[in-house]
């Protein structure tokens, strides 16, 4: 036997490769070994047929939590990824530099699933601190934390949203700044209801950082009233800040999303913020919030794109994440995409109905297949 798998038959869709064809996919050794037109099933100890399927590298989920047992929102990972087609798995803040050890000791190191996470900007403080002042004390230990653990931890997170930290947001991303500018990675930023105005929160940004919670519907929105794009959101684009999703159970809305689409401004990625909240609804899985972009009008390879080429490029770790590159990460998404009507609900139970739905159907990860 050549092969440990051999997938055939699938239509393989790869935006990172510029792949989009019939194909059979061979896994050995944990690693892509082979995409060819017919890889004899002989050659492998096991055949999963995928013909009338996608194959797509295994999905990224930027944008999670799953600090399970430790939080009160954290979901198991595994089992969300073998039901969802996710081989990334990213934790969005739930740990700060005095939790993060737990995280990476129960959560990341025993999983099948492989995990990166945004380190929250500061312990949370007692009632009668200045979180501002507090977060500062803690800088040291902050960045302590980080370069100890480079390989997994992608940048800090924090929230800059009047209704999570008051009049705090500004203060705190202040903070965020500098630790990040000292440990060179990015920031990644809760956005919502003011204050801070969104301006404001913008022009602290560099290349690189991420806006999550991007398409929400509040009062601090990427667009204005009319709906047009904020002439502070192109510009921040441009300069290489990231929209992210982040779908979660109160920051995606359908009127934004529409907004920005008509105006050919997509999102850099899409992700989901699952937690204990949101895994019953709006958001169940990834498959379903990519869904709902395929069906406002991105096209198949601009959705797969944003849940696998281009948060791998954010996590940059590792040559062929987010691709089904030969002799690189065994990762693989085996995906119904089905016809017919279907309802998708945003966080202000809006309504959309639509007629394509992706729904997983398997997952590989590092070369072995996954049960949920």
């Amino acid at each position: 036997m050549k092969y440990e798998f051999v997938i055939k038959g699938g239509t393989v869709i790869d935006p990172g490769q510029n792949l989009h064809g019939i194909l059979d996919v061979a896994l050995a050794n944990g690693k892509i070994a082979a995409l060819e037109s017919d890889i004899p099933a002989t050659q492998a100890q096991l055949v999963v047929e995928a013909s009338g399927k996608l194959v797509t590298p295994g999905l990224i989920d930027l944008h999670t939590h799953i600090y399970w047992g430790a939080t009160s929102i954290g979901l198991e990972p595994d089992p969300i990824c073998a039901r969802s087609g996710v081989t990334t798995i990213v934790d969005a803040g739930s740990a700060n530099a005095y939790t993060f050890a737990g995280f990476r000791r129960f959560i990341i190191e025993p999983a099948q699933s492989r995990i990166f996470a945004f380190l929250h900007v500061t312990p949370y403080p007692r009632p009668d601190v200045d979180p501002i002042a507090y977060a500062k004390s803690n800088m040291g230990a902050t960045i302590k934390v980080i370069e100890e653990n480079r390989d997994v931890i992608l940048g800090i997170k924090l929230f800059v949203a009047g209704n999570m930290v008051g009049q705090y947001g500004l203060g705190l991303l202040q903070v965020a700044r500098e630790i990040a500018d000292r440990v060179q990675l990015p920031l990644m930023a809760h956005i919502g209801f003011s204050p801070p105005s969104l301006g404001e929160i913008l022009a602290l940004l560099h290349r690189g950082d991420i806006v999550t919670h991007s398409f929400h519907g509040h009062d601090n929105r990427i667009i204005d009233d009319a709906g047009n794009i904020r002439p502070e959101v192109l510009k921040a684009r441009e300069r290489g800040v990231i929209l992210d999703i982040g779908h979660g159970a109160g920051s995606f809305s359908f009127e934004t999303a529409k907004a920005m689409l008509k105006q050919h401004q997509y999102p850099d990625v899409i992700s989901t913020d699952l937690y204990t909240a949101n895994i019953n609804g709006p958001v169940y899985d990834l498959p379903t919030t990519l869904s709902k972009f395929l069906n406002l009008g991105m096209s198949l390879e601009e959705v797969i794109s944003a849940a696998t080429e281009r948060p791998a490029q954010i996590i940059h770790r590792g040559e062929g994440l987010g691709k089904l590159q030969i002799g690189g990460f065994g990762d693989i998404a085996i995906l119904h995409l089905l016809e017919g009507e279907f309802e998708f609900f945003d966080c202000h139970r809006q309504k959309l109905v639509g007629n394509q739905k992706l729904v997983n159907y398997q997952t590989i990860c590092q070369g072995k297949l996954m049960s949920a």
